[in-house]
């Protein structure tokens, strides 16, 4: 059993963090053929998120000397700090319970079961407030905002989860032995949220949703998806160096459309300890594992996105009515993502350990949004399964103890990786997902697309941009730029990454480390040079 209190405060006088947490753990030996362990946990947070106050400190510090003679004593935007922290508070509550109990049964020998099951229960109580301000505050204030604002969000999620396997061990030969292993789990995740606020409060001290004079309109969701599985699975091992698995795992989950109920994964991998063969006599390789794998997965498609689904709307002589919402897709399934992987462990001279790995993946039915006919009466997008994504790569690490004395050790280790990434199809649709982010066939995911300025003149009186001309685009000259079309200008994701660390062992006391990681190939949103063009 174990227990912990935590209290902090934080920069701001309204900002601070409390946490209490209880964990205790119990195992229980029933017999040599059975035990049983439960995990129990709880936390309870208070936290006290303090104001966005950042960015107009940081102003004040640049301006403040303007109205430094005002009120506000020459902070930005013309209030006081004091009113921030007094007025404004952000607050987050939380209980959260996770609990889990595991059996482990050994009737006999050669079979063995296990069952699992867990729960993981949060209510949470996230609240935005501004507080009624009184006169010396109010001045500063909108007579609106003077009045004060209360947000409140409950919201209680729920995850239950069961696991069950068993295997079967059996010895086929002398050299060959097998092991069977069936199972099936079972997830379910429910989420209500509400939503509650107002605006306005009768006086300072007031600070309830139904005190409000202006309630803000109220809602609730709720959001249910379960997932069941199931799964066989066949290793054979032949003298403990060769081994072959193969594995076939079905699935089903609540969002799959309504023609569309079971999914089938195969899996097939087989390893080979190289150094243990009798005909191997190379000494400076000490060992050497190699390993391949294919294997198929899948991602649900999120909640509600295959069904046909109506909005409440008020209908004449203010009656109750609905109007079309989403389209749905009864024929809507599971991303499918196939994948191949290749690689091998090795010891050289004793000092020198390498792990490389190659995977090429496809990702299939990619689920993409996709416009509907007018003639449906349904304005929102569709969800169907027309993309395709192809990604592979290599990852390489290495440890290398280079000096290895009772009272000196020198260890190297690096890493090193490549990511490649191309959407194949994406359908018609090509939604923006970023600031200049797009997905579209032939490119990166999530790439970024932008107008190339490639010539302007400077105007000698303002000192601005004049005659701005961009690339036109493959096979064209320069166009203005307000007719230039967006051109690809890179990804977010990396092609290139690795570090390289040391770590230096002096003694038994002393140890020093140092590292250093780059990454490649990757482009990244500058907004401070944005804000700097703008302003």
């Amino acid at each position: 059993m174990s227990s912990t209190y935590g209290f902090d405060r934080g920069v701001e006088s309204n900002n601070s963090a409390r946490q209490f947490r209880a964990h205790a753990n119990l195992t229980v030996n029933a017999s040599p053929k059975l035990d049983f362990t439960t995990s129990l946990n709880f936390v309870k947070l208070n936290n006290h998120l303090g104001t966005d106050g950042g960015v107009s400190s940081m102003l004040g510090a640049e301006f403040g000397h303007i109205g430094v003679f005002t009120p506000a004593r020459g902070f930005f935007p013309n209030e006081p700090p004091e009113l921030i922290t007094d007025l404004y508070d952000n607050t987050d509550e939380a209980n959260r319970f996770t609990g889990s109990i595991t059996f482990n049964h050994r009737p006999i020998g050669w079979f063995s079961q296990r069952f699992i099951a867990g729960l993981d229960y949060t209510g949470d109580n996230g609240k935005s407030l501004e507080r009624f301000a009184p006169p010396k505050y109010a001045v500063f204030l909108s007579p609106t905002a003077a009045a004060g604002t209360i947000a409140q969000v409950l919201r209680n999620n729920l995850f239950l989860t069961a696991d069950y396997s068993a295997t079967a061990t059996f010895d086929v030969t002398s050299s060959i032995k097998s092991a069977s292993s069936i199972g099936g789990q079972f997830y379910r995740t429910q989420v209500d949220t509400s939503f509650v606020g107002g605006l306005g409060f009768p006086a300072a001290g007031v600070e309830a949703v139904s005190a409000t004079a202006t309630p803000l309109q109220s809602h609730q969701d709720r959001i249910l998806n379960t997932t069941v599985g199931a799964y066989g699975q066949e290793q054979f091992s032949w003298n403990d160096r060769l081994f072959l698995t193969g594995a076939l795992r079905v699935d089903n989950n609540s969002a799959f459309g309504e023609n569309f109920k079971w999914i089938t994964y195969p899996k097939v991998s087989a390893s080979w300890v190289v150094n243990e063969e009798p005909f191997w006599h190379e000494s400076f390789i000490n060992t050497l594992h190699v390993r391949a794998a294919y294997g198929e997965s899948g991602r649900a498609p999120a909640v509600f996105s295959a069904l046909r689904t109506y909005l409440p709307i008020q209908g004449p002589l203010g009656s109750n009515a609905i109007t079309a919402g989403a389209y749905g897709n009864p024929d809507l399934k599971p991303e499918r993502g196939k994948e191949v992987e290749l690689g091998f462990e090795a010891q050289l001279f004793k000092r020198l350990d390498l792990d490389f790995t190659y995977y090429n993946k496809h990702t299939l039915n990619e689920i993409v949004p996709h416009a509907v006919a007018p003639s449906t009466g349904f304005s929102q997008l569709q969800f169907v399964n027309i993309g395709q994504v192809n990604n592979h790569g290599v990852e390489l690490q290495a440890t290398f103890r280079a000096i290895t004395r009772p009272s000196f050790r020198w260890e190297i280790t690096g890493n090193i990786a490549t990511a490649n990434n191309k959407i194949i199809t994406v359908g018609d649709s090509n939604p923006v997902i970023g600031i200049g982010q797009n997905n579209i066939a032939g490119y990166p995911i999530a790439s970024y697309f932008a107008k190339k300025v490639i010539s302007a003149d400077r105007d000698p009186k303002t000192g601005g941009a004049t005659n701005i001309m961009c690339d036109g685009g493959p096979g064209n000259g320069p166009v203005s730029c307000d007719v230039a079309p967006l051109l690809y200008a890179g990804n977010p994701t990396p092609t290139l990454t690795g570090a390289i660390g040391n770590t230096f062992s002096i003694g038994k006391r002393l140890r020093l480390y140092a590292l250093v990681d780059f990454r490649h190939g990757n482009k990244l949103y500058n907004f401070v040079e944005e804000a700097r063009c703008a302003g």
